[in-house]
């Protein structure tokens, strides 16, 4: 049997909710979406092999950790010897909300190890695919759209904030993300601009590339000199990759070996990958408020937020140490023994108590920064950690980096929100022989294994209606007669939304409604009528009628 496709005209509206399991998992996090809500989220909570409450919520830091549990949602990419490990988080907040959520709040997050003593960095990723199709099943990625501004000169008298829950962008991709650094501003050597951990959205397996040189080879004298051959992050590879990146990584550090941390790969400034480049968001090639020069971070913990338009991504770094507990208290760091903030900021302390009240470190409520889109187009995947790269002077495949702090990361509350779901880039429906239609499938597959015609990338199974060639063939035997005039005849008058048997004689769409069988599509029915056991020889059709 021939067959062909037909458009649907009605549209399909997304669901308003997020994923049922999802939002159970993280229904204390306070993020405010005004399009379909929570696409993914993890608040590391439930990684317990006994809960002590009902909801399944590790609640004390005597809940014992189940390790296996967090690698069957996060499994490791690759065989690299650190590893993310869900673990107690020690903080308890009785006054105040600095997380911005709970008046007391305690909860596990997740380890990204990164002591010295175990060599390597790793990276754990996530499918989202069931997330995404527990939306609508129909779709499989998730992309941004909507008009996020370009520079800070855009943000005049009409300027939308895409992460404020009230605005009309319910369509920008929205997402954000806790980092505890430990070592901070006051802190650096083996502070947080040692630390290699991003969060990275991105489709397939198309990652942001970390390909490297190594100082031995550039060569830098004092690499060698100090027997440090250092990977240096190539920003580059001159492709367009399906992937976003947000998060610290000093091997962007094109001179590793100078005196900055310990003579090794350092970056204070929060990096981006578009698509395209790896770049650090500072002044002036990225927006900064009040001219800050660089998007930093502090010591403890700091947020993470970005929303992705059509054109552009914003990011903000949020450090709630330095807006919070500045408001009405000092600070003594224990690594640096000194005051943060107040009129004693860097005098030497041992107590909190010895640090004067002051104005919050950082005067901003954040760090911004907007970035053109490289990459346009959706997302299935999300991974936190550092991928591998490839030794570009010596190639042998990907490899792990090393560690290059004594400290770990804490990760916690990872969403995503709102945004576009789509069909992946590169699929879409395919019309099979016998009339049904296969979603999400590449055009190679749907041609070749199926035997069926590929309706275009991106195209969904609910856009189009998969009918006989010639369309009134309704009995497959290649005539257009008495028996297909018969059916026709059932549905003559019947309006949209039309039912499986009659949807594919809606065919006029000049003199007649589109949203009735009527007159004018019988008469496109008769200009196909061949008779019986005579075939309609497709190449050369009744005059009038379009197979």
């Amino acid at each position: 049997m021939s067959f062909r496709v037909t458009a649907v005209v009605c549209t399909l509206a997304l669901l308003a909710c997020g994923s049922t399991a999802w939002a159970a998992r993280c229904s204390g996090i306070g993020v405010v979406g005004s399009g379909q809500g929570i696409v993914f989220c993890d608040d590391f909570d439930l990684y317990c092999a006994s809960p002590s409450n009902p909801d399944g919520s590790c609640h004390t830091n005597n809940d014992p950790r189940d390790e296996a549990a967090f690698e069957a949602v996060w499994p490791q990419d690759g065989t690299c010897q650190t590893q993310f490990l869900p673990n107690a988080d020690m903080d308890l907040v009785t006054s105040g909300s600095w997380k911005g959520y709970d008046p007391i709040w305690q909860g596990y997050c997740a380890i990204h190890r990164q002591n010295q003593d175990i060599v390597t960095l790793s990276s754990h990723v996530h499918d989202m695919t069931s997330e995404i199709q527990a939306l609508d099943g129909s779709k499989d990625s998730v992309n941004g759209s909507g008009n996020v501004i370009s520079s800070r000169g855009d943000d005049g008298a009409g300027y939308v904030d895409p992460l404020d829950g009230t605005n009309p962008l319910p369509d920008t991709l929205k997402g954000q993300f806790f980092l505890n650094t430990p070592g901070g501003l006051n802190a650096p050597h083996g502070g947080y601009a040692n630390f290699a951990s991003y969060l990275e959205l991105y489709l397939d397996e198309d990652r942001a590339p970390v390909d490297f040189t190594l100082a031995f080879d550039v060569p830098f004298p004092q690499c060698i000199a100090e027997n440090k051959n250092w990977p240096i992050l190539r920003t580059t590879d001159d492709t367009v990759h399906n992937a976003f990146a947000f998060g610290m990584l000093p091997f962007m550090d094109s001179y590793p070996c100078d005196v900055e941390t310990g003579r090794k790969p350092t970056m204070y400034r929060a990096v981006v990958y578009d698509g395209l480049n790896w770049v650090q968001l500072a002044a002036p090639a990225f927006d900064m408020p009040n001219g800050d020069d660089e998007m930093d971070l502090s010591d403890g913990w700091n947020q993470f937020y970005f929303s992705i338009g059509t054109d552009n991504i914003e990011v903000r770094v949020h450090n709630f140490k330095s807006q919070a507990l500045f408001d009405g208290n000092g600070e003594c760091v224990g690594f640096a023994g000194k005051c943060l903030g107040g009129s004693d900021h860097g005098a030497v302390c041992s107590v909190d108590g010895d640090c004067a009240p002051g104005p919050p470190m950082l005067d901003q409520n954040y760090f911004v920064a907007r970035i053109p889109r490289q990459y346009k187009g959706p997302f299935n995947k999300i991974a936190m950690g550092i991928a591998r790269g490839e030794d570009l002077t010596n190639p042998a495949g990907d490899v792990c980096y090393p560690s290059l702090s004594g400290n770990n990361v804490k990760w916690d509350e990872v969403v995503l929100w709102d945004g576009v779901l789509e069909v992946k880039i590169g699929q879409g429906a395919c019309c099979l022989e016998n009339l049904s239609c296969t979603p999400n499938v590449s055009q190679d597959e749907c041609e070749n294994t199926l035997g069926g015609v590929y309706q275009g990338d991106s195209v969904s199974c609910a856009s189009v209606n998969c009918c006989p060639l010639p369309w009134p063939d309704t009995d497959g035997d290649g005539d257009v007669d008495q028996t297909d005039f018969a059916a026709f005849q059932l549905c003559l008058g019947e309006t949209a939304p039309f039912s499986a048997a009659c949807v594919c004689f809606n065919e006029d769409d000049t003199g007649g409604s589109q949203d009735l069988i009527d007159a004018a599509d019988f008469a496109k029915f008769q200009a196909c009528t061949t008779g019986p056991d005579l075939p309609m020889n497709l190449g050369s059709p009744p005059a009038g009628c379009t197979p």
